[in-house]
């Protein structure tokens, strides 16, 4: 094979970012759920409101940032978690 020899249960993105289990990976899923439950629920706001899906009001526009804001924050703290666990395991495998 040429570059990385992959694991039956490892996939070539996995390798790429040096992720070894699947933890990290399932909160990210997680994330992305939670993240559709709530653009789903401000779309139905919107709509018990009466208001256009083409020219949003402000106020859900913010709504929309706000929501936007926390699942960027909530994948960058995956990140950071992710990379300083792997860190940590890095300098105390044996």
């Amino acid at each position: 094979m040429n570059g990385v020899s992959l694991s039956s249960q490892q996939s070539a993105g996995d390798a790429l970012l040096g992720v070894d289990d699947s933890g990290p990976r399932l909160a990210l899923v997680h994330t992305a759920g939670i993240g559709y439950l709530g653009l789903t629920g401000l779309l139905t706001w919107q709509a018990l409101r009466g208001g256009s899906i083409i020219a949003p009001d402000g106020l859900t526009w913010a709504a929309y940032a706000g929501l936007m804001a926390l699942g960027v924050a909530a994948v960058w703290l995956h990140a950071t978690r992710t990379q300083k666990s792997a860190s940590f395991s890095e300098t105390w495998r044996v």
